[in-house]
C-alpha cells in the first residue's frame, strides 16, 4: 500500500489558496440586494463609523441571518430581504425615500448621498451610491467592487432609493 503524506492544516493552507466566509460569500452573490453589497454601502455611508460586519451583525440581529448565511449543499448567500431594506438602512441613517423623477436630483442638489439597487439581472439588484448626473444618466459608486459607473435611470430597480442626509 502506497504512503500518503500528511500535511498539517497550517501547511495546507500555505499550500493552498484560502478565502475567508465573507470574501466566499461576496463572489457567490444571491437574489434580492446581491450578497452583502447593501452592507458595504451602507459602511461607506458611515464615512468609516462602522464597517460591513457591523452592518451585517446589525442586519441579523433584527431579521434573523437565514438569509445571509449558507444555505444547504450549495452554500448560497441571497443578501439582504428587499422587503426590510428601507426599514433597515432607515434605522441607522436620517434618510428620505425618494421619488425616482426628480427626486434623485434634488437630493443630489441638496448635498445629499443617494442609495439605490441597480438592476443586475432579472431577479438581482445591487446597492450603489448615486453620486451624481450627467447627461449620460446617473454616475454612481459601487463600494462593494470599489468602482464607479454610469447608469441609466431605467435600470435603477426602484425597490430601494434613499437620500442620506
Amino acid at each position: 500500500m502506497k504512503k500518503k503524506a500528511k500535511l498539517a492544516f497550517a501547511q495546507l493552507q500555505e499550500e493552498l489558496q484560502v478565502i475567508s466566509q465573507h470574501d466566499l460569500a461576496f463572489y457567490q452573490g444571491g437574489d434580492g440586494i446581491d450578497g452583502y453589497c447593501l452592507f458595504y454601502a451602507m459602511s461607506y455611508l458611515s464615512n468609516g463609523s462602522h464597517n460591513t460586519d457591523y452592518y451585517l451583525n446589525s442586519y441579523g440581529q433584527v431579521y434573523g441571518y437565514s438569509g445571509l448565511v449558507p444555505s444547504g449543499n450549495d452554500g448560497y448567500i441571497s443578501g439582504a430581504d428587499i422587503a426590510n431594506v428601507s426599514s433597515f438602512v432607515a434605522g441607522h441613517f436620517t434618510s428620505s425615500s425618494l421619488n425616482p423623477s426628480g427626486g434623485i436630483q434634488a437630493a443630489l442638489a441638496s448635498g445629499w448621498r443617494v442609495l439605490a439597487d441597480m438592476s443586475i439581472s432579472s431577479n438581482t439588484t445591487h446597492a450603489i451610491i448615486i453620486t451624481g448626473y450627467t447627461s449620460s444618466g446617473y454616475t454612481y459608486y459601487d463600494p462593494q467592487n470599489n468602482v464607479t459607473g454610469v447608469v441609466q435611470s431605467g435600470n435603477l430597480a426602484g425597490n430601494v432609493l434613499m437620500g442620506i442626509h
